[in-house]
């Protein structure tokens, strides 16, 4: 059997950033600060297959803002090609 390699994902979708709450026991309205992780379906696929040792890249629209610069940096962390950006604002 020849040796079988993993072929390369392609993920397309969006790339956000998920504000998570830092406290815990109240409603949100109450919450006083929150960590920015990134996230979006296709960003997780896209780093789960990196993380597996997969090639992984991902068409996305990502703004040339703070948020944008965030997800590009964190996916080049785990060796995913840099998302296109498509958008400009």
């Amino acid at each position: 059997m020849e040796d079988e390699k993993m072929k390369k994902i392609i993920a397309m979708g969006e790339g956000l950033i998920d504000f998570i709450p830092m406290q815990t026991g109240c409603e949100i309205k109450d919450v006083e600060s929150f960590s920015g992780r990134v996230g979006g379906a296709p960003c997780n696929v896209a780093a789960m297959a990196a993380k597996l040792g997969g090639d992984s890249a991902m068409i996305s629209m990502l703004g040339k803002d703070g948020f944008g610069d965030k997800i590009v940096e964190t996916l080049s962390l785990i060796h995913i090609s840099e998302p296109t950006r498509l958008l400009s604002i």
